[in-house]
């Protein structure tokens, strides 16, 4: 409880920096693959992110993405996350933020997992061809499993951000702040290629490692997805 009014509370600290615009930024991905022959194979992802930025001010951001898959008639992959992020700026580098993330899979032992965190990050760069960040945050773990029990922690978050021209890359690790063999990580890289004003083609690399896998599962697990994106994006100064 008290963890969640300190999420709450640093949600109220203004900026102090008059704004310079707002950018509003819808986004919707859906992709695909069907496979026939010695092994039938059928799969879907679909994600969708929710942007609202005031430049040196604020910055709110909805994201969600769905993963399924069936091999055979069986399936094989169920994922399914979610999360909320707002974050002020401090200055035209730092800035502070609170997220508040939920996750499912299914072929994890995973029911629900939620992680509220509140942290601080650093703009390296920003500009249209090339940004960086980098952020840190201090948060709790709960994990609800569909075997039945229930997992918790208090962790340590970093990731990263590098936008360079068409490529994204974006690091997540996560790591129990009382137990050092209890962490993991998520990598994704993204190259989108536009197709007009609205539509992008988008290819993306995903690599999940947890050091603690459920019973009989790998550690490791990557994907390979391509998809069309469309994006609306609109600006007011």
């Amino acid at each position: 409880m008290r963890f969640v009014c300190l999420l709450l509370t640093i949600l109220i600290f203004g900026a102090g920096i008059s704004p310079a615009e707002t950018t509003i930024e819808r986004k919707v991905s859906l992709g695909g693959q069907q496979t026939g022959g010695n092994t039938a194979v059928q799969s879907l992802h679909m994600d969708f992110k929710l942007n609202r930025n005031r430049k040196w001010v604020d910055e709110t951001t909805i994201k969600g993405s769905l993963d399924q898959e069936f091999s055979a008639g069986a399936e094989t992959q169920n994922k399914a996350s979610g999360s909320g992020r707002f974050a002020r700026s401090i200055n035209k580098q730092f800035f502070h933020y609170a997220k508040l993330q939920a996750e499912h899979d299914r072929f994890q032992d995973l029911n629900i997992r939620i992680i509220p965190t509140i942290g601080f990050g650093y703009w390296f760069h920003e500009d249209d061809i090339f940004k960086s960040t980098l952020e840190g945050a201090l948060g709790y773990q709960k994990e609800y499993l569909i075997s039945g029990g229930v997992n918790e922690t208090a962790l340590v978050a970093v990731s990263s951000d590098i936008l360079w021209g068409v490529f994204t890359n974006n690091l997540d690790v996560y790591a129990s702040a009382t137990d050092l063999d209890n962490y993991r990580f998520t990598n994704e890289s993204k190259l989108k290629i536009k197709l007009n004003t609205h539509y992008s083609f988008k290819l993306s690399l995903k690599d999940e490692y947890n050091n603690r896998p459920a019973a009989g599962v790998q550690k490791n697990d990557a994907a390979f997805t391509t998809g069309l994106e469309f994006a609306f994006k609109e600006t007011k100064s």
